[in-house]
């Protein structure tokens, strides 16, 4: 088969077409289109749209060829789980021979194009293909980000450290958090908008605004939030960090606002500081999780998007079962009948939380 592909090449060589992204046709590759159908891949199906298609492209087998990426409407292109570049129409070209010097091969390919009609074909390459060296840049932008964006989250942690240990290590206990009784309370936690505790809400909405968009980009296929928070230069993965951020600290104090005003017509003010501040507790120790499952996932190389997209039914599954613990805290605590505590706590979490999930998924 590989000889018979090489003739074919020979034979055909000196009919490319010399015009931009000409060239002769080899193999349309959507007879092997997969799609993602309960977290396997499958077959894709016309009738069964997808916003995300999936293909292998065996490099060695096409030697001297290239891929051909057409379309009327914005689409992005993804290599090994990375996003490579979006394209607001037209054609992209993709020199087989570079990229298998840079990634393994089959190539794994995968094109997010939501309502757009696609087409991808194996051709015989003209030279118009994108570079190694940018193909190279682009894969990298997201990995700079992430380093840059995880050294600055250090250095903000260290001077929240020093500037005030207590608090710190207070926020970071989580036996407290998941203790159904609390003897002793930081003076710091009571006081929820003082400027020490509002630079903790700043660093919880960054770290947070960090792990979400690893998500992003790795879990691109299932997540449509993915799409408006991606990364193409170091510049804008920067902005939309802190815009990320700037979204989650924003439902943040949305949060106090609710607990205060509700703790207010409820006449249980004395427990609002409380409330918010094992919800700050929650944040550190739930993205604290998601950090930790992050690591494993890159240390055994994990390219599936589906697992990236688990980590939010993970985050879901602890916010919900918070729920269960801040009722018997607030149980202790508050003189309340049984019914008139969960009405509160609807008010003030659940619906909240069912509204949060909704929108993210």
């Amino acid at each position: 088969m590989r000889l018979l592909v090489v003739t074919f090449l020979i034979i055909f060589s000196g009919r490319i077409d010399a015009q931009q992204h000409k060239g002769t046709v080899i193999k349309d590759m959507k007879q092997d289109w997969k799609m993602l159908a309960n977290n396997q891949f499958v077959d894709y199906d016309q009738s069964k749209y997808k916003n995300t298609i999936y293909f292998l492209v065996d490099a060695d087998l096409y030697e001297g060829g290239a891929l051909r990426i057409k379309s009327e409407k914005k689409f992005s292109v993804f290599i090994g789980g990375q996003l490579i570049t979006t394209q607001e129409n037209g054609v992209l070209l993709y020199d087989l021979d570079s990229l298998s010097s840079l990634y393994s091969s089959p190539i794994s390919f995968s094109i997010r194009r939501p309502n757009v009609v696609i087409s991808t074909e194996l051709i015989l390459s003209n030279g118009n293909a994108e570079s190694t060296e940018l193909i190279k840049r682009k894969g990298n932008y997201f990995m700079d980000f992430s380093i840059l964006a995880s050294l600055i989250l250090i250095i903000f942690f260290v001077v929240l450290l020093r500037t005030n240990p207590k608090l710190t290590f207070d926020y970071l206990n989580f036996t407290k958090l998941f203790s159904v009784q609390e003897h002793e309370e930081n003076i710091m936690a009571l006081r929820i908008t003082s400027s020490v505790n509002i630079l903790y809400y700043a660093f919880t909405s960054l770290f947070a605004a960090l792990l979400l968009m690893v998500m992003f980009h790795f879990a691109y296929a299932e997540i449509s939030l993915a799409n408006i928070f991606k990364v193409e230069f170091l510049r804008q993965g920067l902005y939309q960090w802190l815009w990320l951020s700037g979204i989650i600290l924003g439902i943040l104090f949305v949060k106090l606002i609710l607990i205060s005003v509700l703790s207010y017509l409820y006449k249980a003010t004395e427990i609002a500081a409380l409330q918010f501040f094992n919800f700050i507790r929650l944040f550190f120790f739930t993205f604290g999780v998601i950090a930790i499952m992050m690591i494993l996932f890159f240390m055994i190389k994990v390219e599936d998007p589906s697992w990236y997209f688990n980590l939010l039914f993970i985050a879901a599954g602890i916010f919900i079962f918070w729920e269960t613990i801040i009722f018997l805290k607030l149980m202790n605590r508050l003189s309340f009948r049984f019914f008139h505590l969960f009405f509160y706590l609807c008010a003030s979490e659940l619906i909240p939380l069912v509204i949060l999930i909704w929108v993210v998924f």
